[in-house]
């Protein structure tokens, strides 16, 4: 299932060269499995293998057989909807967002959690469910790292979002489209981004934090549309001029 031929590698004796056969192709093969279990323990040898194999990809055929290699992009959505298909109490399409979000800011590497080890999601560490959707996420002081990814629009629900006090990265305009928020805590992450001028088409937000997060820029004037917003902290910044009126 992995590429074995003509793989780069290294010679005891120093140098590289390159090699061909089955033991080139086991690491590559048992090494993406490794990453896989690390964010998914609870992942039998059995289902391990029926995603690799079902998620592999035709490379060329050889006297009438095809040959496989490992497709890990593949194998990584399989494994994300699978997962979610035996969910119940949220929408296969919510619990989707929430797989990527723990997979693209280091979820392996959050604190206090328990994100994917169980088929209730809205039991998981810092989540709040109402009425079959998730409503609040409240995951401070949690470890999370990287940008949030695009796909966390889906949670149309979403009233609370509080990821102060982590190692997030960027602004992602794609949280303009949460119209339902009224609570976005971004504080003590180190941003270091332009506010979207999108935000300002978030209707029902009372709370914009962004202290301490080194925004920069000036601040977007569709800001001063939010008729709902009561509390707006942008301290500690590094903005540039005029407060829109």
């Amino acid at each position: 299932l992995a590429p074995g031929f003509l793989i780069e590698g290294a010679y005891i004796d120093g140098g590289f060269g390159s090699y061909t056969g089955t033991s080139q192709a086991a690491p590559v093969v048992a090494g993406f499995v490794a990453l896989l279990k690390q964010n998914n323990p609870n992942l039998s040898p059995n289902t391990v293998v029926g995603l690799l194999q079902d998620n592999a990809t035709s490379y060329a055929s050889r006297d009438g057989y095809d040959i496989p290699v490992l497709d890990s992009l593949n194998t990584i959505a399989a494994l994300a909807n699978s997962f979610c298909n035996d969910v119940s109490e949220i929408p296969n399409s919510e619990c989707e967002v929430l797989v990527s979000l723990y997979n693209n800011t280091n979820g392996a590497s959050w604190t206090n959690n328990n994100w994917l080890d169980s088929l209730t999601p809205c039991q998981w560490t810092g989540i709040t469910c109402d009425g079959g959707h998730v409503t609040e996420l409240n995951l401070s002081n949690s470890n999370i790292s990287g940008q949030l990814p695009g796909t966390i629009k889906g949670l149309q629900s979403l009233e609370v979002l509080d990821l102060s006090n982590n190692q997030i990265t960027g602004l992602s305009p794609a949280l303009s489209k949460l119209h339902a928020l009224q609570v976005l805590d971004l504080s003590n992450n180190p941003l270091n981004a332009v506010i979207p001028p999108e935000y300002g088409d978030l209707d029902l937000l009372e709370v914009l934090d962004l202290h301490n997060t080194g925004v920069t820029g000036q601040i977007p004037p569709q800001l001063a549309t939010l008729c709902n917003l009561e509390v707006l902290d942008l301290s500690v910044s590094n903005l540039t001029g005029t407060i829109p009126s």
